[in-house]
This record gives structure tokens, sequence and C-alpha cells, in this order.
């Protein structure tokens, strides 16, 4: 049983986590500082580090926060990719009738993939690359294709309905035209997202259960899951975006990743399903009401 003081410091606590997914600097590095000493949570010098380096990206000048991102090993970071802070690059493919496909620059860099409770490794993005902000709406789907799959019928939702093969289709399309336009950068092409890539852009630098946080309170702020959606999709792009400009990647739609793995949950997912960690394999022939995608721009290997 906790003592009155014990339980008025773990509410600070969760209030500290609050304004640290919520992207108040002081708060990220306050919280980064309670996991490098092990003060009042595990202490993980990886965790920290995410932190830390969540906070750099707000306060790219601070000559401190960067000592403490070295001296936790994180120098290469800092030298290698700029402290895997993404650039604020985007990438705009205009599909005609007004639609356009923006894609935000994600940095090389190094994070832990999976969760505390299933197995972790440590994987390393060596290139960096592109990902599509939202979900491909049904808007866009058809600039590639006349007939539209989906159950929820809107131009602005997010195509679902759709199997692997067919997610793979529209990239394979989407690279030919923009060739063919001239358009495409020497070397890249339009594909799915493999499951690293995905996971660490879904990260975006932390390590817990969901960009957001740990809570199904932090889950709500970022995604359409079973607990708000209505059972149905919604418009991209309407809860809060994750540290590297990417909207929706827990729930409102699961997502094809180029293994035949679907991630992120979806709208009617619960919170275990939408964890940054989740995978699950199915068949690629899948079609699902609540399975879309997103593209990637990545080198043509």
């Amino acid at each position: 049983m906790f003592t009155t003081a014990a339980l008025a410091y773990y509410e600070e606590l969760a209030d500290l986590k609050y304004r640290a997914n919520r992207g108040e600097t002081d708060a990220l590095v306050a919280l980064g500082e309670c996991y490098e000493r092990g003060n009042g949570v595990p202490a993980d010098s990886t965790v920290a580090l995410s932190y830390y380096l969540v906070a750099l990206k707000k306060d790219k000048s601070n000559d401190e926060l960067k000592t403490r991102i070295a001296a936790l090993g994180g120098a290469r970071f800092l030298s290698e990719q700029g402290a895997a802070v993404a650039s604020g690059k985007t990438y705009v493919v205009d599909l005609g009738n007004g639609t356009k496909l923006e894609l935000a620059e994600i940095p090389a860099g190094t994070f832990l993939m999976g969760s505390r409770e299933e197995n972790q490794v440590s994987v390393k993005i060596s290139e960096p690359f592109f990902l599509a902000k939202t979900e491909i709406t049904q808007a866009q789907w058809s600039a590639a294709f006349e007939e539209n799959p989906s159950f929820f019928k809107k131009e602005a939702l997010p195509v679902e309905c759709v199997t692997w093969h067919e997610a793979m289709a529209f990239c394979e399309k989407l690279t030919a035209r923009e060739r063919r336009a001239g358009r495409l950068p020497k070397g890249m092409k339009f594909s799915l997202p493999t499951e690293e890539q995905w996971e660490y852009a879904c990260r975006a630098g932390t390590q817990t259960r969901f960009c957001s946080g740990e809570t199904e309170s932090d889950l709500s702020r970022v995604a359409w899951w079973k607990e708000n959606s209505g059972e149905k999709t919604h418009v991209p792009a309407q809860k809060e975006a994750n540290a590297w400009g990417l909207y929706d990647m827990h729930g409102n739609v699961g997502e094809w990743c180029a293994n035949f793995a679907r991630r992120g949950g979806g709208w009617n997912g619960s919170a275990k399903d939408c964890r940054a960690a989740d995978s699950y394999r199915i068949v690629p022939i899948t079609r699902s009401r609540s399975i879309g995608f997103r593209v990637a721009l990545v080198k043509d290997e």
C-alpha cells in the first residue's frame, strides 16, 4: 500500500509523463533524467536517451543536452544523423484533380525494435527515407485505380479492404508514373515500408507503448481505436501527429508492410493491438475493412 508521500510522488511522475508526451521540452528532459538515474522508474539509459533526443529536436542549440546524449553513448546520433531528429523536409506528389500525397523525411538512426515484454533487438536504419504523413485515402487511391474497394466509402477516408498485392500495385503505378514524368529522384521508388522502417517511424524517438505515451488516454490523443472510433474509420490527421509529423500510425486502419505484416492496430483494435511493437503476419490476399496502407519513398535496391 502506498504511503501518502509515495502516492503524491507517483502522481507527480504521471503528470511529468503526460507533459512529456505533449512535447514539453523541460518535461522530456526531466523524464529522461528519471530513467537515467532510476528515479521512480527502472533505470534505462536507452529510454533516457530517447527522451533526450526528442527534447533536442525542440531545442537544437542546447549544448548541455548534447553533452548528456553523448555521455549515454549517443554521440553517433549527434554526428551521423543529427540526433535522429527529422529534418522537416516534405516530399509532395501531385496526383491531379487537386489531390496531393505528402511524405515526411525520416532520418537514419538506431532504435530498439519490439517491447520489453517481448524480444527486443537493436535495429539500424542506415538510410533516411520518406513516409506518407497519412494513410492512403480513397481520393489518392482513385488516382491509380478506378475501382474503390473500401467498405466505408468517402474520398477523404483511408482506403481499406485492399490486399497486400493491391497496395504494392499502387506503389508500382506511382513509381512508374513519376518516373515517366521525370519527377522521381534517381535510384528511388515507392513501396510499402519494411516493418523496421514502420516501427522506427512510428516511435519517432520514443520507447513507450505508443508514440504518445503508455496509457490508453495517451493512445486516444493520437489514434482512433475501439474505445473512441464509433466502429468506423475517420478522416486522417484529425488526431495529434508524432514527433516526426506522421498521423494515425496507431489505429484508424492497420497498415500493410513489405513483408505481409499488419501494423498499427485499427479502428476496431484493442490498445494492445495498437502498440508500436505489435505485429501480425497475415495472408497477403486478405481483405479487411480495418486494413489499409501508407507508402514509403525508398532506395530502389
